[in-house]
């Protein structure tokens, strides 16, 4: 006999659906734009290179 779990969830606000009187969040990964598109590429492509260089996945100890 295990105990009852709370089942009653407050609503985030980030939620992607549309409820009743808000307007619907959407996620938009595709510019189509002219001149968008490129911009946001180059964007993400320093973001992905300022990852690279700041996290380091491993490190390298007596590997001479």
């Amino acid at each position: 006999e295990g105990k009852e779990e709370n089942k009653e969830v407050k609503k985030k606000d980030w939620i992607i659906g549309g409820d009743k009187g808000r307007k619907p969040n959407i996620i938009r990964s595709l510019f189509l734009e002219e001149g968008v598109l490129e911009e946001h590429n180059k964007k993400l492509q320093e973001k992905y290179a300022r990852i690279r260089r700041l996290e380091v996945k491993y490190e390298s100890i007596q590997t001479d």
